[in-house]
């Protein structure tokens, strides 16, 4: 159960002006996945998800199961310090390689191709 999300980077296809790839910060308190069997272990994650939306944001349409998340720092409890240091350190860019590695990883696994996004200015929305 994901207990706080941050929206911190929005990548927009050239070609189809409805398809994005969101890039989101959050915690993840961890526990049993009954989809997948497996634990998830508890702490802060980055995920890419495809997503289709407006250009005004108004409407989402995800896709289930079509994200690749990774946990960029393990922790016992939820930290709001934490928390906004990570989103910081995302902003300063010390996650880019991580953040275009879940890229790659979701573009092949939803048959994209990720030549075709672009980054799409600064995210200033909390959601």
């Amino acid at each position: 159960m994901v207990k706080d999300r941050k929206l911190v980077r929005i990548y927009k296809n050239k070609e189809a002006s409805d398809e994005y790839i969101e890039v989101n910060l959050f915690y993840e308190i961890g526990g049993m996945n009954y989809f997948t069997g497996k634990t998830i272990k508890r702490g802060y994650y980055i995920d890419a998800m495809p997503v289709q939306r407006d250009e005004t944001g108004m409407w989402k349409e995800y896709k289930l199961f079509s994200g690749i998340m990774d946990m960029v720092a393990e922790a016992k409890r939820f930290s709001v310090s934490t928390f906004q240091s990570l989103v910081a350190s995302v902003d300063m860019g010390i996650y880019d390689s991580h953040i275009n590695e879940l890229l790659d990883l979701t573009a092949r696994k939803n048959g994209l191709k990720l030549e075709n996004f672009e980054r799409k200015g600064l995210v200033l929305v909390n959601e």
